[in-house]
C-alpha cells in the first residue's frame, strides 16, 4: 500500500529552482533511499514532506489525505517524523530527557494543568518515561539513560536523535545522513538498526552518501540531480543506470 505520494513538487528560493517537479510514492514497510550530489534537492524535498517548507507547487498525500502545506507539528502528530543532518541534542540534559522531548507531540495537557500538576499531566509524564525507555532499549542505550547527552560518543548521540524521533511513534521516519561521520563498525550497527525499525513496521526514507549502506538496506532508491528525479528503482537497477553513474556514482561503482 502507498503510504505517501508526492506529485510534481516544485520549490523556488528567491528565483532559484531547488526542486523541478519531483514525483514519487512511498510504500508501507519499505526503506527508500534518496541519493544525489550535494545541493541536488534531497533535504529540501524532505523538508517539504515533513512540513518545514511549503512547496511552490505540487502536492503531498499521506495515507490518501492531501497534506500539502501542513506545518511540521501537524505532520509529526499524523506520524511523519524526521531527523536532521547535524545532530541536535540538549547537551546538558540526560539521554532519557532528550528522548522524552520527542513525546510531546502526543501530549494534550494545556498550561493550566501543567502549572497545577493535574493527574493528567502526571500520566503523560509517566507515559513519556515509559516510551523513552522502550526506544532506548531499541537503539541499545538504555544503560546510558541517565548520562548527560554531551558525554556520549558521536555515534551514540546519533542514536539519541533517532530515539527521540521514535518516541512519538511515527509511521514514517525520514533520516538525513544517519551514517554521516560514523566509522565502519558504527555504520554497520546503524544498518542493523534500520532493518530492525523496518521489521517493527516503520517505513523509512534514508538520505545517505554511504553507498554500501544504501545498497544493503534500501528496497528502492530515488536519485535526484539538480532538483530533478533522474532514476527510481531497485538498488541493482539504479547501480547500472547510465544517468546515475554519470551524475553521481561514477564508473567505479
Amino acid at each position: 500500500m502507498e503510504l505517501l505520494e508526492v506529485r510534481g513538487l516544485v520549490k523556488h528560493f528567491n528565483g532559484v529552482r531547488a526542486l523541478k517537479g519531483i514525483s514519487f510514492s512511498l510504500r508501507e514497510g519499505e526503506i527508500l533511499g534518496m541519493i544525489g550530489p550535494n545541493g541536488a534537492g534531497k533535504t529540501t524535498l524532505v523538508n517539504i514532506v515533513s512540513g518545514i517548507y511549503r512547496p511552490t507547487s505540487g502536492d503531498v498525500f499521506f495515507q490518501g489525505e492531501r497534506v500539502t502545506g501542513k506545518p511540521s507539528h501537524a505532520m509529526a502528530r499524523m506520524g511523519v517524523a524526521r531527523t536532521f543532518q547535524h545532530i541536535q541534542i540538549f547537551p546538558e540534559m540526560t539521554v532519557l530527557e532528550n528522548v522524552m522531548a520527542g513525546y510531546h507531540i502526543r501530549g494534550s495537557s494545556g498550561v493550566i494543568p501543567c502549572l497545577f500538576h493535574f493527574p493528567s499531566v502526571r500520566r503523560e509524564e509517566e507515559g513519556a518515561v515509559k516510551r523513552a525507555l522502550e526506544v532506548l532499549d531499541l537503539v541499545g542505550l538504555r544503560d546510558k539513560a541517565k548520562w548527560p547527552a554531551f558525554a556520549l560518543p558521536y555515534g551514540d548521540q546519533k542514536k539519541v536523535v533517532i530515539a527521540r524521533a521514535l518516541s512519538g511513534n511515527p509511521k514514517i521516519l525520514m533520516l538525513d545522513e544517519p551514517a554521516g561521520g560514523l566509522n565502519e563498525m558504527e555504520t554497520q550497527e546503524m544498518g542493523e538498526l534500520l532493518e530492525e525499525l523496518r521489521r517493527l513496521g516503520i517505513t523509512l526514507v534514508l538520505i545517505e552518501h554511504d553507498m554500501t549502506l544504501v545498497m544493503d538496506v534500501c528496497h528502492r532508491i530515488l536519485v535526484i540531480h539538480h532538483g530533478r528525479r533522474i532514476a527510481l528503482g531497485d538498488p541493482q537497477g539504479v547501480r547500472r543506470d547510465p544517468q546515475v553513474i554519470h551524475a553521481y556514482l561514477g564508473e567505479n561503482v
